[in-house]
């Protein structure tokens, strides 16, 4: 933010520098003239004191007001919990081998064994790969990749890349994807259309 904006006496986090200490709640105390940086910038910088007295220069740029910061901890925290909902649910459906890698307030990484793609590919009449086509291991980077863009084009939602096959190796999965709400969102309506256990009873049969 700017620091003609920044008040003296006001508390402050440093939560745009860096999400790790940014509950720390500072007090303004002062403002300093515009500092040089190495890139030839002018930044300007505010004095902040902490609980105990400890006092830190910030550029004011890197300084979010204490009101917003805990309003923007709190859609984070409602993200988190409807993102654990969704996955959840979709979890439910397809069973063992899908594996949450990461998961935040607005996306969520998962990855699939074989097993959790053919469930998938089946609850969602699409077309498996071609005997012979299927990944040989976590490590066939190509099939992973390819895997991966074919669950995608299934789901009709969610992201995929090559890199993200180069991360599998060592995994025991074969295809990786990063989906955010609105994906979730889609593939579960998309879901409660089908005959899900009729779909999977053809798998097993």
């Amino acid at each position: 933010m700017q620091l003609a904006k920044i008040k003296l006496g006001e508390f402050y986090s440093r939560s745009l520098y860096s999400r790790n200490g940014a509950n720390i709640k500072w007090k303004a105390v002062d403002k300093l003239a515009a500092e040089k940086t190495t890139l030839g910038r002018y930044w300007p910088v505010a004095v902040l004191e902490d609980a105990s007295g400890q006092q830190v220069e910030c550029q004011a740029r890197h300084l979010t007001p204490w009101d917003e910061y805990l309003a923007d901890e709190q859609t984070r925290k409602q993200g988190c919990k409807e993102m654990k909902r969704k996955v959840s649910q979709l979890q439910e459906l397809i069973g063992e081998g899908f594996h949450i890698e990461a998961l935040g307030h607005d996306a969520v990484v998962i990855r699939f064994s074989q097993q959790a793609a053919e469930i998938s590919l089946t609850l969602l009449d699409a077309k498996h790969p071609a005997k012979g086509k299927w990944p040989q291991n976590d490590s066939d980077w190509k099939a992973c990749t390819l895997l991966g863009r074919r669950l995608t084009r299934a789901f009709a939602a969610g992201h995929t890349a090559s890199w993200m096959a180069v991360h599998l190796k060592g995994s025991g999965h074969v295809a990786q994807i990063n989906f955010g709400h609105q994906d979730l969102d889609a593939i579960l309506e998309r879901l409660s259309g089908n005959d899900s256990s009729s779909a999977l009873s053809s798998l097993f049969s």
